[in-house]
């Protein structure tokens, strides 16, 4: 396990209901033998956020197994009994994550969101909390005081990001049954690489019509959607397998190795290459 950074943190507030910030850090856990389970840890109230950066975490909570892909993270009270967490060196070579630790204002509160929505949560890498949290690598000190403002925004943002996100999928799941169709093509034929003309031609509407039913439902379009699952789809494939990126660009649905190139480094300002071996 290499440990990239870390930084202590406080809360520089007596006030109740603002939330005490502890610890911060990134590591890249390249073993199966860091396997955190509840009888590792001393009894605490202080919750983890665990955030993928690259790799695939596994999480067992209450008896079931979850992933933890890139862009995903778990909030969990570290000490509780149904917690465990590790890198599965069967399936992935890496788990490059970063995390944060806290003393929440309102535990039941992220109990509550973790019953209903599940443990696993969707948090885009260009989230403004995000970016805040991660920009904390480049602080002078190795102790970092947060005002009662600053730790009570911070989290906020990290939460309400949390819930926009689930909202967002509800609004998927729920959607015009067009919208659903046209997902469920998405995620089935990726590797095809089908673009807007081939789906509205396969459900015979035109493609003005789903572009324009997405965007008022969704707000996004179908373009933005395709491209974003199939980049997805290689990070995974360039972390976690030896294919060629060749392979990896046809089996993302790119017609040439040139145009996942040119895709990929646009996203992500990095190439494909360069992703793979850092």
């Amino acid at each position: 396990m290499k440990f990239c950074w870390s930084k202590t943190l406080q809360t520089l507030s007596s006030l109740q209901g603002i939330p005490n910030l502890h610890l911060i850090g990134e590591e890249i856990r390249d073993s199966d033998r860091y396997h955190w389970t509840w009888t590792d840890r001393t009894p605490s109230e202080v919750f983890t956020i665990q955030y993928t950066l690259n790799g695939t975490g596994t999480l067992l909570y209450n008896g079931r197994k979850y992933i933890v892909p890139p862009e995903h993270c778990f909030i969990l009270q570290l000490s509780k009994p149904e917690t465990t967490y590790y890198l599965d060196k069967a399936v992935y070579n890496q788990w490059h994550l970063f995390y944060l630790n806290f003393l929440p204002s309102d535990p039941n509160f992220i109990n509550s969101m973790n019953e209903q929505f599940g443990p696993i949560h969707y948090l885009p890498k260009n989230a403004a909390c995000i970016k805040k949290l991660m920009q904390l690598e480049n602080h002078k000190a190795d102790h970092i005081n947060f005002s009662s403002v600053e730790a009570y925004e911070l989290m906020n943002q990290v939460f309400g990001e949390v819930l926009k996100n689930k909202e967002r999928e509800n609004a998927e799941e729920n959607a015009n049954p067009l919208i659903n169709k046209t997902m469920q093509l998405i995620d089935e034929r990726l590797s095809e690489g089908l673009n807007v003309s081939d789906i509205a031609a396969i459900l015979n509407v035109s493609p003005e019509h789903i572009c324009r039913i997405f965007k008022r439902e969704l707000g996004r379009t179908p373009y933005q959607i395709i491209k974003e699952r199939r980049l997805n789809l290689a990070e995974r494939l360039l972390l976690n397998t030896n294919k060629k990126i060749s392979e990896v660009a046809l089996n993302c649905g790119y017609d040439s190795a040139i145009a996942f190139h040119n895709a990929f480094k646009s996203t992500y300002n990095i190439t494909p290459k360069q992703y793979r071996d850092r």
